[in-house]
């Protein structure tokens, strides 16, 4: 059986009743809520359990029907690498660069 930890932690002070989901390797799911009166009780809420399945991975709010924070990555946790982060990051990087050497040319730098 395969020990299952999952911590979620609340920043800030947004209380809104936070959908998550864990999807096993099989490909089943399961639904959980993360309700306000529970973040109002403490900042950080712990699950635990033990199960015959491994877990794929776990996302915050699976629909996106909220955004709670402007930085979207720490929001989902998945088991296996993504080969395509490193490439979005630089890309994020290559056109924050292209944006500051156009505010550059405009100021007559």
């Amino acid at each position: 059986p395969w020990r299952v930890e999952i911590t979620l932690r609340r920043r800030g002070d947004l209380c809104l009743p936070l959908p998550w989901r864990v999807t096993y390797e099989d490909g089943s799911t399961e639904e959980f809520v993360w309700s306000r009166e529970a973040q109002l009780e403490q900042p950080w809420w712990r699950y635990r359990a033990e199960s015959s399945r491994k877990i794929r991975s776990v996302v915050l709010d699976p629909e996106r029907a909220y955004y709670f924070d402007e930085d979207m990555s720490d929001n989902q946790w998945y088991d296996e690498g993504d080969e395509q982060a490193p490439l979005r990051w630089a890309e994020r990087v290559l056109n924050q660069y292209g944006h500051l050497l156009h505010w550059y040319a405009g100021i007559g730098g």
